[in-house]
């Protein structure tokens, strides 16, 4: 898209958190003026509207995300991070809406409860959390020949990273696998890190005589974590790597009690969006 005018536009993202930021570039850099924020494959069009695909940049989210870091509070950042793993479709313009807000009026972005990103924002993080925690009660294992330990779950929002987080801090010298019936997704964890997994569609899971499928999965996980172009970084990114965790509203109380857990170490970037 050209950067001579402002253009009202409704854009479609791959659905990543990475895509999202970088729609938030575009608004400061680019001129870009979102009407509406989409996931492609999960809209209608409407007739009237003009459509643009914001490929997705790492750069330049990366630069927004540094300067989210620097300049926001630890618990607004966990709230964006939070609601963006809801299920909500449109969280997306909310949340690009609610970005720009912070980068304006900072934390006291919070008290602006008129506005209807900020209600919206709120609402849907605390359903993704609250999803999370009453499923860390209900989870059950059941160990597999292997020795490996398997749950299934079907949540409404995508809390399968903070199972995983939860867990693998729990559970540090078991292997397990959280199968997210919903999306074709697993959580996979092996003692020292954890990834999120795609599922084939077809897979049925027993406990008792599906040894071959769990040596697939445990396959799959080595090569995406030891051979970097097998690993599905797109993939991935949709689903919220690990280093985004620590902001988790859900997981913040945890995570600064445990003082093994790296912190992400902001002088390394040497570039930072200045919004």
């Amino acid at each position: 898209m050209g950067s001579s005018a402002i253009t009202d536009v409704a854009v479609i993202i791959d659905g990543s958190f990475e895509g999202l930021l970088t729609v938030v570039y575009g608004f400061y850099y680019e001129k870009l003026r979102p009407c509406g924020i989409y996931e492609e494959g999960d809209f209608q069009q409407e007739l009237g509207v003009e459509y643009f695909y914001s490929e997705t940049d790492a750069e330049k989210a990366g630069k927004v995300q540094n300067a989210m870091i620097r300049k926001f509070h630890e618990e607004t950042y966990g709230k964006i991070v939070s609601a963006f793993l809801s299920f909500d479709p449109k969280r997306f313009y909310s949340l690009f809406e609610y970005i720009v807000l912070c980068f304006k009026y900072g934390d006291g972005v919070e008290n602006f409860e008129q506005i209807d990103c900020v209600r919206h924002i709120r609402e849907i993080g605390a359903r993704a959390g609250g999803e999370c925690h009453k499923l860390t009660g209900f989870v059950r294992f059941s160990e597999t020949a292997d020795g490996i330990l398997y749950a299934e779950v079907s949540p409404e929002n995508f809390v399968l990273p903070m199972l995983a987080e939860y867990f693998s801090d729990r559970l540090i010298s078991e292997r397990f696998i959280i199968n997210d019936r919903n999306r074709g997704l697993a959580a996979i964890y092996d003692t020292r890190e954890w990834i999120i997994a795609e599922v084939p569609e077809e897979t049925v899971f027993d406990c008792h005589s599906d040894e071959e499928l769990y040596r697939k999965l445990w396959r799959a996980f080595y090569n995406s974590i030891a051979i970097k172009e097998r690993t599905n970084r797109k993939l991935m990114l949709q689903h919220m790597p690990k280093k985004y965790h620590r902001h988790i509203t859900e997981r913040m109380e945890e995570t600064e009690a445990n003082k093994t857990v790296k912190s992400i170490n902001h002088k390394e970037h040497k570039e930072h969006i200045e919004v």
